[in-house]
């Protein structure tokens, strides 16, 4: 399964986690991640690769996600896992709009005070 990064922020401000003090990407850091996103798409489809792994600091907490997921269906990637906290607001269908446009596993951490289980 082939990986890409988007580090868009977290929300979140778990005390294990090194992006708790990093500060949300300017929209140029953010254009560059995006632009390394195009070209590792484009590697990964001519090497044939059908799955990938959607993570970074928080990728729920990109606001172009959705589109990027149906574009990834788009030109032919199957299997589409996304890494994340999961939280949203209660009433929120983002599970539902995120299968919609493609995603097909979740991994979500499950966190303890001190201590984080995967």
């Amino acid at each position: 399964m082939e990986i890409i990064i988007i580090n868009p922020g977290c929300s979140n401000k778990c005390i294990f986690c090194r992006n708790t003090f990093c500060p949300t990407p300017s929209s140029f850091a953010l254009r560059k991640q995006e632009l390394k996103i195009s070209r590792d798409l484009i590697n990964y489809r001519n090497q044939g690769s059908i799955s990938l792994n959607i993570t970074g600091n928080d990728p729920l907490e990109y606001d172009k996600l959705l589109p990027m997921i149906e574009y990834l269906k788009q030109i032919g990637f199957i299997d589409i896992m996304l890494c994340t906290h999961l939280r949203v607001p209660l009433g929120h269908n983002i599970i539902k709009n995120l299968t919609d446009a493609g995603v097909n596993s979740f991994r979500v951490p499950i966190y303890e005070i001190g201590r984080a289980h995967v």
